[in-house]
């Protein structure tokens, strides 16, 4: 992840492992509560971050994670915000999804 980050231009990326924002949509949750594309989601409500689609020892996937969350859920993230290169913590509020998102 360090590496992928490094290619991009990013400065002093974290030394933990963890997921990469690639987009952030206008006016989401994760947009409201400040999230960046670059930045990197460490933890998700105090569990580590896994690098990959599955579980790994001692770490969630983020995706499961959030799949967990209903409307209106605290869902509590720790982030390395690339512009600042600072890590700090993110309360997001997942709302109901699109109908046109949808499947």
């Amino acid at each position: 992840m360090r590496s992928r980050l490094q290619q991009f231009g990013v400065k002093n990326p974290p030394a933990q492992d963890g997921v990469i924002i690639g987009e952030v949509a206008y006016n989401s949750p994760a947009a409201r509560a400040g999230l960046q594309p670059e930045d990197v989601i460490l933890k998700i409500n105090g569990k580590a971050i896994s690098s990959s689609m599955r579980p790994e020892r001692g770490r969630v996937p983020l995706a499961d994670e959030i799949r967990k969350a209903k409307p209106g859920d605290r869902i509590l993230l720790e982030v390395w915000h690339a512009q600042t290169g600072r890590i700090g913590t993110v309360v997001v509020r997942p709302v109901e999804m699109p109908q046109e998102y949808q499947r």
